[in-house]
C-alpha cells in the first residue's frame, strides 16, 4: 500500500484520509517505509510547504529531504485586485522567457475553474499562447456560450448558430420536430433561422413556444444598447436561464463561472459587439494554442479533478484545503510564487480579500517579496447595488452609480422592467443604464 496522507484532496469524492491514518492499527502486520526524499523541489520550496502542513493535526509525521541544492526563497506577490495580480503573471512570465526558460516549463495553478477568465484575457492580449488544461477555457464553457449565445442573437440575429443554441435552452417546449421545420422553411426560402420564428404561426400547428421565443428575443435586442454588464443580467435573468441553472448538478461550479462573465462585463467599457469579439479571440487563443504554450490548470487539476467550492467550516474541510495548497506548492521546481489580491470582484463589485490564513502560517523568513512594478491606480471599493423605485428618476436628478460615480440624469424612457435611464458622467459622457439592473441611488446633496 503507498499512500501521502499530507497529499489526500478528494474529501469531495469521499476519499477517506483515515485509511492512510490508521493503517497501522488496521493491520498490526504491516511495516511502514517513509520515503523521505525529494527529487523534485529546491530546498526553499520544500522548507515553505512543510512549515504550512506541519499546521496539520492528521497527517504522519514526516519531513522531505532534497536532494537537489540550491535555489531562490519562494516569492510572495501582494496584487491591489484580479487584474493586476494577471497581469503580474504575465510579466514575470515574459521575464523568464527572456532568462531562456520555455512556456511548457511553467504552469500557473488557480484554486477554481472562474480564475482562469482573467488569465485567459491577459495572456490572449499579451500574445502569450496559453492552453486550459483539465477542463474548458472560460469562454468554451457551456453556461458562458449559452449566455453569450443570447447576446449574439440580440446583436446578429441572422447567426443561425447562436440560435439554434438557445432555441430550447432553456427548455420551453421546442423538440427536434419542431426545429427541423423552421430549418427546412429558412433554407428553402434562403433565409436565416429567426424569420422562420416570426413566421412560426404558418409553420407550426402549436406555434406558441416560438412565438413565445420570437418576443423574448425581440425584447433582448431592444436591451442591446445597455450597458454590457447590464444587458448579461437582463439576459440571465429575462430568459429564465439563472432559476433553470439552479437544478443543474454542477450548478455551483456553472453559477461561479456566469458571475465572473458578469465581472467581466461589468468591467468592459465599450459595446456588446466589441465585448462579444473580444471573448471570440480569447476562446479561439486557447484552441489555437500548440504545445509551446502556457500551461493553465487548477489545483485539483494538478492532481485530478476540481470540486465545487469549499466552505472551510469543520476542521477536516481547513485540513484538506491546507493540503491542497501544500501539493500546489510542490509541484514547484525550480522556482515558485504565491500570490493573492488585496481587493476582487465578487458579484459585479469590488470588495476588500483578505490574505489566505495559510500564508500567514509560512514564516516570513522563507518568502520573499516579489519584484515591484509601478503601483497601478488603486481600484475603488464598490458600493453595493441599490434598486430604486421608478419614481426615483426625472430629468436634472443626481445619481450615484457603483462605477462611474455621480452623474446628472439626461433622460428617462421605458418603463417597468425596461426603464432605461441615460445619465452624464464626468468624464465618461452619457451612458443608457437600465433602472432594474444598474443598482443608481440618488446622490447625496
Amino acid at each position: 500500500v503507498v499512500g501521502d496522507p499530507d497529499q489526500s484532496i478528494y474529501g469531495f469524492r469521499s476519499a477517506d484520509i483515515a485509511n492512510i491514518l490508521h493503517f497501522s492499527q488496521d493491520y498490526p502486520g504491516a511495516v511502514t517505509y517513509r520515503l523521505l526524499q525529494n527529487y523534485r523541489s529546491r530546498p526553499p520550496i520544500l522548507q515553505a510547504a512543510d512549515a504550512l502542513i506541519q499546521q496539520n493535526a492528521s497527517r504522519l509525521e514526516k519531513v522531505l529531504e532534497p536532494v537537489r541544492e540550491g535555489g531562490k526563497p519562494v516569492a510572495l506577490y501582494a496584487a491591489q485586485d484580479s487584474r493586476a495580480e494577471a497581469a503580474f503573471v504575465v510579466r514575470e512570465v515574459t521575464k523568464l522567457l527572456k532568462e531562456g526558460l520555455n512556456y511548457r516549463d511553467m504552469v500557473v495553478l488557480y484554486r477554481t475553474n472562474a480564475q482562469s477568465r482573467i488569465l485567459e484575457e491577459s495572456c490572449q492580449r499579451a500574445s502569450i499562447p496559453f492552453r486550459v488544461v483539465g477542463g474548458l477555457s472560460f469562454y468554451q464553457r457551456r453556461e458562458i456560450k449559452d449566455l453569450l449565445a443570447y447576446a449574439r442573437v440580440a446583436v446578429y440575429p441572422e447567426d443561425d448558430v447562436a440560435m439554434g443554441r438557445i432555441l430550447n435552452v432553456p427548455p420551453r417546449g421546442i423538440g427536434d420536430t419542431t426545429r427541423e421545420r423552421l430549418e427546412t422553411w429558412a433554407r428553402a426560402r434562403g433565409v436565416p433561422l429567426y424569420e422562420a420564428i416570426d413566421h412560426a404561426h404558418e409553420i407550426l400547428p402549436r406555434p406558441e413556444p416560438v412565438l413565445k421565443l420570437g418576443q423574448l428575443l425581440a425584447s433582448l435586442r431592444d436591451l442591446a444598447s445597455l450597458e454590457v454588464g447590464d444587458f448579461l443580467r437582463a439576459v440571465a435573468a429575462e430568459t429564465g436561464y439563472l432559476s433553470w441553472l439552479e437544478q443543474d448538478p454542477e450548478r455551483n461550479l456553472r453559477l461561479e463561472n456566469l458571475e465572473e462573465l458578469l465581472v467581466a462585463a461589468g468591467e468592459y467599457e465599450e459595446d456588446l459587439i466589441s465585448f462579444l469579439d473580444q471573448a471570440a479571440l480569447t476562446a479561439k487563443a486557447d484552441q489555437e494554442a500548440g504545445e509551446e504554450s502556457l500551461t493553465l490548470m487548477t489545483l485539483h487539476t494538478a492532481k485530478g479533478l476540481l470540486p465545487h467550492r469549499s466552505s472551510i467550516l469543520r476542521l477536516d474541510q481547513l485540513e484538506e484545503e491546507r493540503r491542497l495548497l501544500y501539493v500546489g506548492m510542490t509541484r514547484a521546481m525550480e522556482r515558485l510564487y504565491l500570490s493573492y489580491a488585496e481587493n476582487r470582484e465578487i458579484y459585479g463589485r469590488s470588495e476588500p480579500a483578505r490574505p489566505s490564513r495559510f500564508l500567514e502560517e509560512i514564516p516570513r523568513a522563507l518568502l520573499r517579496p516579489a519584484e515591484e512594478e509601478p503601483l497601478l491606480p488603486k481600484s475603488p471599493v464598490l458600493r453595493p447595488r441599490v434598486s430604486p423605485t421608478l419614481s426615483d428618476f426625472r430629468p436634472g436628478q443626481r445619481v450615484e452609480h457603483a462605477r462611474y460615480g455621480v452623474g446628472v440624469v439626461v433622460g428617462v424612457a421605458g418603463s417597468g422592467s425596461h426603464e432605461e435611464v441615460s445619465v452624464e458622467f464626468p468624464q465618461i459622457g452619457v451612458k443608457k443604464l437600465l433602472a432594474r439592473y444598474a443598482g443608481l441611488k440618488a446622490a447625496q446633496e
